[in-house]
């Protein structure tokens, strides 16, 4: 993939999708078990159905399409095998310590920091075996030019100022790089929703049902919240209540994705933000295709913004 076309689609996406990284309720995995998510390509795939497949957001395809070398131009074949890249959890064992974990996991020692930044933890902390810590996955960006770690950060993240992260994370010290540098972009907020990681026991297979029925009850609560927030004009707690972080911790289903994206794009078209308010109805729509606005209850600022959202992005979907 291009320098310049994933730099381009992930700063879209991300400036309107991120405010920061999310901690999930993924199952934890021994030491070892980095999980591996494959997928062989069916007739009619495309990178944002698997997207919305294993990630719940279709606008999330960037990652999956950087992580297996694949540009937008080029096309996804039938019997194509993709790995789709997830964050994921590590259950710390007797003995571990931050340095020794990030020499196994992220390939340096030195990267001690970051794991524990990501984590909540300093760097000399002592880990309580049992404990879970976020361990990302790494997509590798080499400049096509003379590149600042901000522009960097700010494709990657939507964040200019996680520049001296990357910088920290690549030993670097200059504000930019010239071309054909090859960095490690940590990416902790992109995960696969747990239904579709693999089983690795039938306890472990108990304890993700028993998960799923507690997420099943805060999705439901969430929604509820966020339906009656919406109706008192309190828009930005329901963009709040309805934040990556719930989608993430409790894997909901197309409908309940749908019905969370319609309440999104209804308080982002409250609140003036036009863009986002699109972006989420293109959600609805993906799921809802036959979805028709009464206009009796529907305002016309709402279905006009529902309308747009019927065309494509600029440039594509991303």
């Amino acid at each position: 993939m291009s320098t310049r076309h994933r730099r381009e689609a992930v700063a879209g996406l991300l400036a309107a999708l991120l405010g920061g990284l999310w901690a999930t309720a993924t199952p934890a995995r021994a030491a070892g078990t980095r999980p591996t998510v494959m997928h062989t390509l069916q007739a009619g795939d495309t990178a944002e159905l698997l997207a919305a497949e294993y990630y719940g957001n279709r606008q999330l395809a960037v990652f999956i399409l950087a992580a297996n070398g694949i540009s937008h131009e080029q096309k996804l074949k039938v019997g194509m095998k993709l790995r789709i890249p997830t964050s994921w959890k590590y259950t710390v064992q007797a003995g571990d310590t931050l340095g020794a974990l990030a020499q196994a996991e992220l390939g340096d020692a030195r990267r001690a920091s970051y794991l524990g930044d990501v984590n909540g933890l300093a760097s000399g902390a002592v880990l309580v075996t049992g404990a879970e810590l976020s361990m990302p996955f790494h997509l590798r960006h080499v400049t096509a030019g003379v590149e600042s770690y901000k522009d960097i950060a700010r494709a990657y993240y939507g964040d200019p100022r996680k520049a001296d992260l990357l910088k920290q994370y690549n030993f670097k010290s200059g504000a930019s790089e010239g071309p054909n540098t090859e960095l490690l972009i940590p990416i902790e907020f992109v995960r696969v929703r747990p239904s579709k990681l693999p089983v690795e026991d039938p306890a472990v297979a108990a304890a993700e049902a028993e998960r799923l029925k507690d997420a099943a009850a805060r999705v439901a609560s969430a929604l509820e919240l966020a339906r009656t927030r919406l109706r008192d004009g309190r828009f930005e707690d329901v963009i709040s209540t309805l934040s990556l972080k719930l989608l993430s911790e409790t894997d909901p289903g197309e409908a309940e994705l749908a019905e969370i994206q319609w309440l999104l794009g209804n308080a982002h078209v409250a609140l003036g933000q036009r863009t986002l308010a699109i972006e989420a109805f293109r959600e609805v729509r993906a799921r809802r295709p036959k979805m028709k606005l009464d206009p009796a209850l529907i305002s016309p600022k709402v279905r006009a913004v529902f309308a747009a959202a019927r065309k494509p992005a600029a440039g594509g979907t991303p």
